[in-house]
Order: structure tokens, then sequence, then C-alpha cells
């Protein structure tokens, strides 16, 4: 009899187990939080849970918080957080049953995009992280790594290929590795032919859009997405991006927008480069897009789909490649493309620094050394400089006759670099500085350029000074193409109001003759 109440008790006792662990959730994160769309005055968190639960959001400007959003019991939240004050820092946290179910210890918060449009701002770029392949993880956990100690920017954009889809739990691992950064600032992908589908990729990015092409504003920069594959045919890129297509046209009428024009950067971000160091430049894209980043001034063009950084310029448009975010390397390869200036396959992350009126672009590896370095110069900065020093387009070497590097400029650099714009009116001339007139055009040179000493050699291109290991041949270009800028943006000179004045006397006398005649008609009448 007891043996049988002993085991009726058991089993009791078992079934009333199996049934609280089969009615009991653990309360955990599938995607941990992470930020979108931050505006002066509102911000987008996002997360999900392993199951449908009940919510709280709380935030504030202190990390008391003091604001609540109500969250419904779903597994997917986007809550938008609203009147926030532009360029003010935010906390926040979550809250199930009264519990906080984010760590505080840990970072969980973002500042607002500032109100001024030439405030001083940090944001970063990265691309092909590919996540969900086990091989890549460690190398991408060093790139977030890199940007959080060295970086910590304000937005980030991805170049495209966050992970490769065919690998199970490839969307889970790609947002903890990236939690670090992504729950403190934005992220604004585009879509690599390794992502998956639109439909998802839309449900997780909302950037992305029902139709993969957005646009977004944070303080000095206008960032303009499109949604364009790599690796297609012809055909592909015609039905996509072609000069009668929806995106083509909503890219057009982007460029031509007064909100682009009210901002000193437009930054275009597209999955295929536009430019590659190889010979594979992709004719659709040089054909069709390049002629319209020409013509509307865009000051920076990131493409990704490629593993390594590379830096290419054209007619006063940079483009720039990052695709080294923890996905294998491609190996080193000669560069055969006049455009392209600079490539190195390594992890890294590009800093890109607003301090108006440049935005400077640095290439960064996982120790935090900068390997490349370039400076953007506003297209509404280029339009406001003066007109250059002589009125020429001169190349002007102020150097002594004795001098090694001075010999190395003029017959190796220089000559490089006129050979790039034969044809166009570049002229190159050498001053020796142990002449009196020389080294007095010199100091007047280097007073109007701020008053900057240099140690010789020194090249002078307009008001701008070169020395050291500025003369470079990608340096020199950009300043010669810069003075293209100006005098091709130049105001028109006013016109002499000699010719107006002219004509009004010349109508004022005929008027008086008239006149004169029709008194002297009446006298005799």
């Amino acid at each position: 009899m007891n043996r049988i109440f002993t085991l009726s008790r058991l089993v009791v006792l078992m079934l009333s187990l199996f049934l609280s662990i089969g009615t009991s959730q653990t309360i955990n994160f599938n995607l941990p939080c992470y930020l979108q769309s931050v505006t002066r005055t509102s911000a987008l968190v996002s997360w999900e849970w392993t199951g449908p639960f009940e919510s709280r959001l709380v935030y504030g400007n202190a990390e008391q918080y003091g604001d609540t959003v109500f969250c419904k019991k779903n597994i997917r939240n986007d809550i938008r957080l609203t009147d926030l004050k532009p360029g003010t820092r935010y906390y926040y946290n979550i809250l199930v049953d009264d519990k906080l179910m984010l760590n505080p210890r840990e970072e969980f918060s973002f500042f607002t995009a500032p109100g001024d449009k030439r405030e001083n701002m940090v944001f970063a770029i990265i691309g092909d992280t590919r996540s969900g392949e086990e091989s890549f993880q460690s190398d991408h956990e060093d790139v977030i790594s890199a940007i959080t100690q060295y970086t910590m920017p304000s937005f980030l954009l991805h170049t495209g290929d966050l992970v490769d889809v065919t690998e199970q739990e490839a969307w889970r691992a790609f947002f903890k590795i990236e939690s670090p950064l992504m729950r403190q600032c934005p992220i604004y992908p585009v879509r690599g032919n390794s992502d998956g589908n639109r439909e998802h990729f839309s449900s997780l990015f909302e950037i992305h859009g029902k139709d993969g092409w957005n646009a977004f504003s944070y303080g000095a920069v206008y960032t303009i997405i499109l949604n364009i594959s790599d690796r297609k045919p012809e055909s592909y890129f015609q039905k996509t991006i072609g000069p009668d297509t929806k995106q083509y046209l909503w890219l057009k009428a982007e460029l031509q927008s007064n909100a682009r024009r009210e901002h000193p950067f437009t930054v275009v971000m597209l999955f295929p480069p536009v430019f590659r160091p190889g010979e594979d430049v992709n004719p659709f894209l040089t054909g069709t897009l390049r002629p319209l980043f020409e013509k509307h001034q865009v000051d920076l063009v990131i493409g990704g789909s490629e593993h390594y950084f590379s830096f290419a310029t054209e007619n006063g448009v940079n483009y720039i490649v990052s695709g080294g975010g923890g996905a294998s390397l491609n190996p080193p390869e000669a560069i055969k493309t006049k455009q392209v200036k600079f490539m190195q396959p390594a992890f890294h992350h590009v800093r890109a620094t607003v301090h108006y009126p440049a935005l400077t672009l640095e290439a960064v590896d996982n120790n935090g050394t900068v390997f490349f370095s370039h400076d953007v110069i506003s297209r509404q900065a280029r339009q406001q400089m003066p007109p250059n020093v002589s009125g020429e387009r001169t190349i002007t070497l102020f150097g002594s006759k004795e001098c090694p590097d001075c010999q190395k400029l003029k017959q190796q650099v220089i000559p490089q670099v006129l050979e790039m714009f034969t044809g166009q009116g570049i002229t190159f001339e050498f001053r020796d500085i142990d002449e009196d007139d020389a080294y007095q055009q010199y100091l007047g040179l280097e007073t109007m350029s701020g008053g900057k000493k240099h140690s010789f050699p020194v090249v002078a291109i307009g008001k701008k000074l070169l020395s050291g290991e500025e003369i470079t041949v990608l340096n020199l270009e950009v300043e010669i193409q810069k003075l293209q800028h100006v005098q091709q943006y130049e105001p028109e000179k006013s016109k002499s109001p000699m010719p107006v004045l002219l004509s009004i006397v010349v109508l004022l006398l005929i008027g008086a003759g008239i006149i004169f005649i029709y008194k002297s008609q009446r006298k005799k009448g």
C-alpha cells in the first residue's frame, strides 16, 4: 500500500514538474537591442524575444530614465522614440515584470543627430562581415572591437554582405557580435548578394524600405542608399538602374532635392564598386551612374562586395571600397584602373570625420593604425573658394638646384601628374629659393595660405602649399581637381555698367532732340 502511494505521489510530482516546464517561459533575446533611424528628434529601438512577451521601454537623458513606452505582447519590437532634443545623449532599458533586461553596467545609450549641419561628428564604414561563417567570426569581432575602441561613431554604414544566409544562425551571430556597437549607434546597411531576400532584410532594417533604396541625413551628411547587386549580366543592371527605371529616376530626384543641397556632404552607398583595381570595371555603372555623380557633385561614393580597402577619384568624385569586416580577404592585385590610387587587403573600418569644410577618410586596421587618409572637400566649400592666386593652373616647385628631393620631384613625380592632365592647360615651373624674387614669391604664398611654416622642397598649387610626405601624386592630383572645380563653379563676373549707362544717355539725347524739334515746329506754326 505504501509502495503504491509513494509511486502515485512520484508520478504526480513528475507530471507537475513537466507541466510547469511546459507552461513557463524563460525570457531571452533572440536578437539583442539595436538602434536605427536616429534623427534630431527621434530614434528607433529594435529587438526580438524568443517568444511573445509584454514589456516596457524606459528612456531619458539621464541614467534614471523618466519616460516609458508600453510594448505589446510581441516577439518583434520596433519602438520609435519621439520628441527628443537634438544633439542629446539618451539612455534606455527594457523592463519585463519590473525587471531590467539590459545590464546597466553595459552602455545602452545614443546621441540624437546635431541640429547644426556643420557640427563636427564621426561616422564609420564597414562591409563584408559574413557573421554566419564560423571562420570569419573572430575577425569580425576584432573589427567591431576596433571601432568601439578607436572611433565610436555617431552612425555606422555597412556596404553589404552582412551575413551568409546559407549558414544557420547567421543573423543571430551578426547581431551578437555587433551588439556592443549597434546598441549605441544606428546602423544603415545596403543589401549584398549574400544577405537573403529583400522582404526579410527590410524587416530587420527600416532604411531598406519597401523598394530597397532610401536616403537619410545626419548632421552634415546626406546619405543615399541604392539597391543593386553585383556580378550580374548587363540586362540586370539595365532593368535595375537603367536611365528609365524607377530607382534611377528616384536617385536623380534625390540629387536635385533641396534636402540634399542643404547638407555640406553627399554620400552615395551601393553594393557593387564603381571602380575596381583590376580591369573588371562594370561598364554600365561607369557609363550610367558616374556621369550622374559628377554632374551633381557627389562628394563620396561607397561600394562593397570586394574584401579589401581601395580609393579612387575621377573628375572630383571620390570612390572607396570597404569590405574588410571579417570575411576572408582578397589577395593583393596590381592596380590597372587609372582611377584607383590605392588598394590594400586588410581587416579594417573607415573612420569618417566631419570638420567642415573637410570630411577626413581614414582606413583603420584592427590595431588602430591608420594606413590610408584623404580629405574630401565639401562641394559647398569648393563653390565658395576664391580663384587661385595666379589665375593660372600651374604647379610651382620651390626648392634648390642642389636638393636631391627636388630633382626627384622634377624628374619623376610632377611629370607623372602632368601626364594625367595632358591637354588641360596644366603647366609646371621651378623656382630656385636661392634667388631673392623666388623666395619673396614663396613668402607671399606662405602668408596667403595661413602663415604655416614649411620645409623645402615646397609645391604650390593655387593657394595650397604641400611639403614633405604631403607631396604625392595623389595629393597633387586632388589639388589640381580642386582648382578645376573652382574655375568651373566660380561665379560669373558682373557685367560692366558702362554699356547700360551709355544706352540711357543715348535715349535721353534722342528724347531731348524730339522735344526740341516739336517745340520748334509749334513756334513756326
